[in-house]
């Protein structure tokens, strides 16, 4: 299943939520988690197949 991610979303990672804050045409997304003010992180769209998206944007 495919799933599409936007800017805003917010989703289950890792049993963590997070935010989507940018997409990139190259397949990377900048993550950010909500729990905490920690690092943005960038993962590939392909890592997210199994994630559970909370808010659609």
């Amino acid at each position: 299943m495919i799933i599409l991610i936007k800017v805003h979303d917010v989703f289950l990672y890792n049993n963590q939520k997070y935010e989507v804050i940018e997409v990139y045409e190259t397949g990377y997304c900048e993550i950010k988690r909500l729990s905490s003010v920690g690092p943005i992180e960038l993962i590939h769209k392909k890592d997210l197949k199994n994630v559970e998206k909370l808010i659609m944007g």
